[in-house]
């Protein structure tokens, strides 16, 4: 059972991680963003993979002005024969918009062989390094993405010296060891609905790891849902916080509280 206690009218949930362009696409963000709102979701932070994204997360961001916030940046994954040409404009793009944050940047090596991993991660690398040096002219954190390259993000952060304080690694699929050594290193991680998951109990053990006092919490939708096989929307940050509350034996108004203001400071929102 939740510590409840007497709940306050004013608490709200955080959505830092997700992606809204395939409901937009399909003309029911709206109804999306409406029945977030339903569940206390007040601040969402929809993440670019591509440049393609830049504009339209832009545009959302005006027309949902002071409920989603929007980061700028390239996926591993989605590097093209343009990617290079694409960054020489995200500098001016991002003046002109507004990202709260550099992101979704990161490196990838999950599907990748082991013979074939260097010549892969040269060019992930590459664009991580780029894109990290971006966010210190812009003054702008970083979000993270690091599938099976936890090491590798650690140490080109570290090279490109950049402050950890303003890094988050979203959807932590690391160890609590690495977990640990992020913390340490003065950077966070912020957690989805794999929370929930009954195999997940090493992802479970990094979030106690870190804390609620670092929590953050996202759904990375439409993907992750904590209720498995279906579609995931930014309401459902709601079920993530109710879960990792359980896990920390903190209120569910704690818990939003907490995690939202570790939001709004770290994003500055």
């Amino acid at each position: 059972m939740f510590k409840m206690g007497k709940m306050s009218s004013d608490f709200y949930f955080t959505d830092t991680h997700c992606h809204l362009d395939s409901f937009e696409k399909r003309g029911i963000l709206p109804s999306v963003l409406k029945e977030a709102e339903g569940e206390r979701v007040e601040k969402i932070i929809a993440c670019s993979t591509k440049k393609s994204d830049w504009s339209l997360y832009s545009n959302i961001s005006k027309n949902f002005a002071g409920l989603v916030e929007w980061e700028i940046g390239i996926h591993p994954l989605d590097l093209d024969s343009n990617w290079r040409e694409d960054l020489e404009e995200l500098s001016d793009f991002a003046r002109k918009n507004c990202p709260v944050a550099v992101g979704e940047i990161g490196l990838d090596f999950y599907r990748i062989s082991p013979d074939k991993r260097a010549e892969a991660a040269k060019e992930q690398e590459e664009a991580f390094s780029v894109q990290i040096r971006l966010a210190k002219d812009l003054n702008l954190p970083v979000c993270v993405h690091a599938r099976s390259a936890f090491a590798e993000c650690v140490e080109i952060l570290k090279r490109e010296k950049f402050d950890f304080e303003r890094v988050v690694f979203h959807c932590f699929s690391g160890t609590p060891k690495e977990m640990a050594e992020l913390n340490s290193l003065g950077g966070r991680a912020s957690f989805t609905g794999i929370i929930t998951y009954k195999n997940a109990s090493e992802m479970r053990e990094s979030m106690l790891v870190q804390g609620l006092e670092k929590a953050m919490f996202e759904t990375d939708s439409p993907y992750l849902s904590p209720l498995r096989g279906r579609e995931n929307f930014p309401k459902n940050v709601r079920v993530v916080a109710e879960h990792a509350a359980l896990l920390f034996g903190a209120s569910l108004e704690e818990t939003a509280e907490i995690s939202s203001r570790n939001a709004a400071e770290f994003f500055s929102i």
